[in-house]
């Protein structure tokens, strides 16, 4: 009878380590389990805030080193006291103040168990939000204000080619909203055209002193945005670096492009990226970078130009910053929170000198544009800067906006709008009906518009484009265009 007793001694024994307390983690555990980000929303010298992840709350304290006294500059004991709902920053500062160099910080995370770190690597150059900015913005009010792009567009595209036929207008126009997928193409010139001033204020007849000084009411400023936005785009997609289409690219050396962003960074010049992906293409400026050494993730601080009178430095609604994440082998961008393709290009863009495309060049891209027309079988339809536009079969159905909603008929039709720029490529062998309207506006005072519309097809006599330009629309008005399918 004692045998069962002892035995049950024996395994209660064995087991008491187990029931009176867990092995402690494993620094390794820790370590991944941890994520410390750092990030910004300033200009030049770069306010940075520190972001701690760390769901089982294994940090109690954390010691920054700047690496300037060679002792540790600032520690933080956690938990943090904090009155809203939002998680504050374990560090926010100014630590380094000196543009043009790599300064480096590593940081201890002190847990019961023992210490991890993190080192990053930080750089800049001087860009002050207020001085070296746009005081407007990419926006509605500009074009408004400027009136259509196509206007600059056939200026200076007669400069490069000479005087322009219907035909050449038509595909100018079309090659333009094909590189920029549809958008309104003025970003490059809004990226560097403060930048292009600075380095050449004689361009412009009055001395405005800095970029955020310039007026956009004044013709000259206007004409240099749109002249420095087609310098550098026709320029870059003639080169070849990557085509319009993304397609029958090798894989882009996105690392690589960092390293040649970094070295503007590194010699205190902000540098024009483009950002090219399948549906986005846009331009900002570089000014800083922060390297995550940990996961070998770079944080590309830029400036945007969708918002107006940015001039507190400290913070800016039109900062934004562009990921350069490692998966394995290769390296992708993410922007806006969007996961992208890794088919995406950025374009290092030097805005200080003068872009001069190609002509023969040009007129190539042209001649290739015609083809894309010519081979897809199709009425190409651009209509630019009316209230709504769409298209209507003899059956009722649409597709298109008509100053109310969006209609998603007839699927064989590709239709993209982007603000009040419409683009409907349709099938030659349809017969429809184009409706194209005057603001929508719910203002006591009404007003005006005036819409650019342009056709072009290919058929057995040639390639024909017909235009109306200037086609007045008054408030709630439409005019109606019929098409007939091409035999």
């Amino acid at each position: 009878m004692k045998t069962p007793i002892i035995a049950g001694m024996l395994f209660l024994l064995i087991h008491i380590p187990f029931l009176m307390a867990d092995d402690p983690p494993l620094l390794q555990e820790i370590d991944e389990h941890i994520t410390l980000s750092a990030e910004t929303s300033s200009g030049t010298p770069l306010i940075l805030e520190f972001f701690l992840e760390d769901p089982k709350e294994y940090v109690k304290q954390l010691n920054f080193d700047f690496h300037v006294t060679g002792v540790v500059d600032y520690s933080v004991k956690l938990p943090l006291e904090r009155d809203d709902e939002d998680k504050p920053p374990v560090y926010k500062g100014i630590p380094f103040r000196a543009p043009g160099m790599v300064h480096q910080l590593t940081v201890e995370l002190v847990t019961p168990y023992g210490s991890v770190y993190r080192m990053f690597e930080v750089a800049f150059a001087e860009y002050l939000w207020g001085r070296d900015n746009l005081s407007f913005a990419n926006d509605n009010v500009f074009r408004r204000n400027s009136g259509a792009i196509s206007d600059y567009l056939f200026d200076w595209a007669q400069d490069q080619l000479g005087e322009l036929d219907d035909e050449q207008e038509f595909l100018v126009t079309s090659l333009m909203y094909r590189l920029f997928r549809g958008n309104i193409g003025r970003c490059y010139g809004f990226s560097a055209g403060g930048l292009y001033y600075m380095e050449h204020p004689e361009i412009l007849s009055e001395a405005y002193g800095n970029a955020f000084r310039l007026d956009e009411d004044d013709p000259e400023v206007v004409e240099l945005i749109h002249r420095v936005q087609n310098d550098i785009v026709y320029f870059l997609f003639s080169t070849g670096e990557v085509s319009p289409e993304l397609d029958n690219d090798e894989p882009q050396d996105i690392k690589q492009k960092f390293h040649q962003i970094a070295g503007y960074i590194h010699r205190d010049k902000p540098v024009v990226l483009g950002y090219v992906s399948e549906r986005t293409h846009h331009s900002m400026v570089a000014y800083g970078y922060i390297r995550h050494l940990h996961d070998d993730r770079i944080v590309l601080t830029m400036a945007n130009n969708w918002n107006r009178d940015q001039k507190n430095n400290l913070y800016s609604d039109d900062s934004a910053e562009v990921v350069i994440s490692r998966n394995d082998d290769s390296y992708s961008l993410r922007w806006l929170h969007h996961s992208h393709r890794p088919e995406n290009r950025l374009f290092v863009i030097d805005p200080r000198r003068r872009y001069d495309p190609d002509p023969d060049l040009l007129m190539r891209m042209l001649e290739e544009e015609r083809g894309i027309i010519a081979r897809d079988g199709i009425f190409r339809i651009i209509i630019e800067h009316p209230g709504w536009a769409y298209v209507k079969n003899d059956e009722g159905a649409i597709r298109g906006y008509d100053g109310d909603r969006h209609y998603w008929g007839m699927r064989h039709i590709h239709y993209r709008r982007f603000d009040d720029i419409y683009i409907f490529d349709i099938p030659a062998d349809q017969n429809l009906k184009i409706y194209v309207g005057g603001p929508a506006d719910e203002d006591d005072e009404p007003f005006s518009a005036e819409a650019h519309v342009y056709f072009a097809y290919q058929h057995d006599g040639g390639f024909t484009v017909l235009s109306r330009r200037s086609l007045h629309l008054g408030q709630g008005e439409e005019k109606e265009f019929v098409l007939e399918k091409v035999e």
